[in-house]
């Protein structure tokens, strides 16, 4: 796998358009899982919104913007200028917000977050939580005691400019990859030149993006932390001459939330009063009466973000975790989390042999204390990963595959059969919970998958129970989400691919990678005599189409594809053939909100149009998320 994540990425595909109806919102009174088109399916579809009056109360200032042949624009053009500029913004941080905060917000829900007693809906955007925090900082009132601990930076303005610039740079160049290439066509513009434009602005939005994300680095802020989080799993251009860049950002953003969380357990420790200072990031933000008590809350979910991060990192790039060693974590965070799902699991023992939909209730609790049960499924494999390679602690390779089997046992008697009254329900179920426990599933196949690749690869696999029945479960497991997802996209209205649930992962090299290692394994089982041709070629004909699928958003796609296409020959395997989809012609946008004739929001002035908004509009971000929180009902603080 590791051709797979080291190929250079050389092309910038073309992805489903904007109006993908997503929802954060958690509808009050909700009981059942089943889908509310009232209510949910047209509620993310941000970009009905009219360009130019989503703040009504605070409207974006106008401004003169100039051709690259220095000709005035006149007041029309600019208008309209501006209009494509703001649209082309709106379409970026819809795609972040549908699919990033979405699947963010399950990470810092109640259920998932072990620093919470029950299980709710997420009640803040990670984006809000990133601002509010760098835009207060607690500090001891008792002057003596506060010169004892770490002084509490105070950011300048030029230095909160770098940051709020550098955090809209790395939103937009991380949603880049989702827009659909038929917004930069027009009537006359072929699909070769449409193809074209889409690539010239993904790169420029990334280049502009990396020309920024030097400030964060040497600024530990909770806004550096997302920026370089959002930054370092964005795709480089093939030409780009760092191909370590993404790896030092992911490691910076988690080195600052290690520095800035030991700072505040250091003020917490002390026992002592604490007020907040405000040195707010945004001009826009407006005194709050959150107290320290609330945002030393805060603090501890955004530790928390930190460890879900740090433990998907080290699984998928088998690198030390930065933010805790394994004993700590799993003495102060995976014991909770172990009681937390205990304790879940008790309460829904009356499902076991339900015949009704699962109810809403139990459905956010299993995505949620799923995921923290995942994590920590991860985090137990990182150990093994550390016996056999880092040996940064003393465990050996057996009790820490031990660990992680005892680890992975529990997910299964906790959360299996509840994955299957969610796959049983699944047309039953809303859009949002459709993906979250569809990635869930992947996610957890991911996890045992490598572990099963590590310990053969390394002459380990004895310690296994059954290298065969483990391989062909989480194969099988691939394979029926792949069936799934195929099954969605060809019954899904509007184009197949612009609401494919594959698509919908902010991190889609881990669902590459689950389909590779799957592929891999399915060639394995059949070089053993443990499948038969015809079972391979059904089940590798989906890992394929879904690999094909991916290469719409995914560089490595295109890698693992022809991998495993290389591995079928070498067997004499034959799948059914697969169209290629990174540049069909399938690929139109949804009616949500239709391009104007001759408006290319891809063409160069418009970049140019959002770069001056980006550095002149100190009000941007701000107004953006505050969109999202009225819509979604959530709180601003």
């Amino acid at each position: 796998m590791a051709k797979v994540h080291d190929a250079a990425e050389q092309h910038v595909t073309e992805a489903p358009s904007r109006g993908i109806k997503r929802s954060l919102k958690y509808v009050d009174g909700e009981k059942s899982g089943a889908k509310d088109e009232g209510a949910d399916s047209d509620y993310a579809a941000i970009s009905k919104i009219p360009a130019i009056s989503i703040e009504q109360d605070k409207p974006y200032p106008s401004g003169t913007a100039n051709r690259s042949d220095g000709s005035s624009l006149a007041k029309g053009d600019s208008l309209a200028l501006e209009q494509q500029a703001l649209r082309l913004h709106q379409m970026l941080w819809d795609i972040f917000a549908n699919r990033f905060e979405t699947q963010v917000g399950i990470w810092i829900g109640s259920a998932c977050c072990p620093f919470k007693s029950t299980y709710t809906a997420p009640t803040r955007l990670i984006s809000r939580l990133a601002l509010t925090l760098t835009s207060y900082r607690r500090r001891l009132v008792d002057s003596q005691l506060a010169a004892s601990v770490e002084p509490v930076q105070v950011l300048s303005r030029s230095d909160k400019d770098s940051l709020r610039q550098a955090l809209l740079s790395a939103v937009h160049a991380y949603a880049a990859r989702w827009l659909s290439f038929e917004d930069a066509s027009s009537p006359t513009t072929t699909l070769v030149a449409a193809v074209k434009n889409k690539e010239d602005l993904v790169k420029s939005l990334w280049t502009r993006a990396q020309k920024r994300i030097y400030s964060p680095m040497t600024q530990p802020t909770y806004c550096s932390i997302l920026a370089l989080h959002l930054f370092g799993h964005t795709p480089a251009p093939p030409d780009f001459a760092e191909p370590n860049m993404r790896d030092v950002c992911v490691q910076a953003s988690l080195q600052h939330l290690k520095t800035l969380s030991a700072q505040s357990r250091l003020l917490s420790s002390t026992n002592a009063k604490t007020v907040l200072i405000s040195t707010p990031i945004d001009s826009t933000v407006s005194p709050s009466d959150i107290t320290p008590l609330e945002y030393a809350q805060m603090e501890d979910i955004a530790y928390w973000f930190g460890i879900m991060c740090d433990t998907s990192r080290s699984l998928v790039k088998c690198q030390p975790p930065i933010i805790s060693d394994a004993v700590t974590t799993d003495g102060q965070i995976w014991s909770q989390v172990r009681d937390q799902v205990d304790e879940f699991k008790a309460s829904c023992k009356n499902w076991r042999n339900s015949r009704v939909p699962i109810s809403i209730d139990v459905l956010y609790g299993v995505v949620g204390h799923g995921t923290a049960c995942r994590a920590m499924v991860w985090s137990a494999i990182s150990r093994v990963q550390d016996a056999l390679f880092h040996h940064l602690s003393d465990i050996s390779v057996e009790a820490a595959t031990q660990i992680a089997l005892r680890e992975f046992d529990r997910f299964n008697m906790s959360f299996e059969y509840l994955l299957g009254l969610c796959k049983r329900d699944f047309i039953l179920l809303n859009e949002k919970i459709r993906v979250t426990c569809f990635l869930l599933n992947i996610d957890h196949s991911l996890g045992i998958l490598t572990l099963i690749d590590m310990l053969a690869a390394a002459g380990y696999a004895h310690l296994l129970p059954s290298e065969y029945e483990l391989r062909l479960s989480a194969a099988r497991e691939m394979a029926n989400s792949a069936r799934i997802a195929v099954h969605v996209d060809q019954t899904s209205t509007g184009s197949p691919l612009s609401n494919s649930i594959l698509l919908q992962s902010p991190y889609p090299e881990n669902v590459v990678d689950a389909l590779y290692r799957a592929g891999n394994s399915i060639i394995y089982l059949y070089k053993n005599k443990t499948l038969s041709i015809s079972m391979v070629e059904a089940m590798f004909s989906l890992m394929l189409q879904g690999l094909r699928v991916l290469q719409i958003v995914s560089a490595t796609a295109y890698t693992a594809y022809n991998n495993l296409m290389d591995a079928c020959n070498d067997v004499g395997v034959k799948p059914k053939p697969i169209p290629d989809y990174s540049t069909s012609s399938l690929l139109t946008p949804e009616p949500s909100q239709p391009a104007e004739p001759n408006m290319n929001l891809f063409e160069t002035e418009a970049l140019q149009e959002l770069e001056k908004m980006v550095v002149t509009n100190n009000g941007l971000m701000e107004q953006t998320i505050s969109r999202y929180e009225r819509e979604l009902g959530l709180a601003s603080v």
